[in-house]
């Protein structure tokens, strides 16, 4: 038999018979896996499901803030509150004499300073 021959000579039935056996040796442990996961789940509460906390789905439990950042509209308005200190003029402390100024022109007068 040449060698072109014999590398035409598969044995489906073992090729077969080993997809079965690695298919239900899978099924097996499939089997296995779960019913260790459930006994585990009924080791850990007898009882059965746990009860949802009253808490769920509100904004805020305690101090912790539960909104979504996209549903959260604080964020814009802090940004927008800090966006308008950055492009004005005001006072950060009239006793002290402290004012803040449009950050473009703190850039421009630190530049300026610099130079001389």
């Amino acid at each position: 038999m040449s060698d072109a021959t014999r590398e035409q000579d598969i044995q489906f039935g073992k090729v077969i018979a080993v997809g079965v056996i690695s298919l239900a040796v899978f099924a097996v442990g499939s089997i296995w896996s779960v019913s260790i996961l459930h006994g585990k789940q009924q080791e850990m509460n007898p009882s059965g499901r746990v009860a949802l906390p009253a808490e769920l789905g509100q904004e805020e439990i305690g101090i912790v803030d539960q909104v979504p950042f996209d549903l959260n509209r604080w964020v814009h308005k802090y940004k927008q509150e800090q966006d308008q200190r950055l492009d004005s003029y005001g006072w950060v402390d009239r006793k002290a004499g402290t004012i803040h100024v449009p950050i473009d022109r703190a850039m421009d007068l630190l530049v300026q300073e610099q130079k001389k």
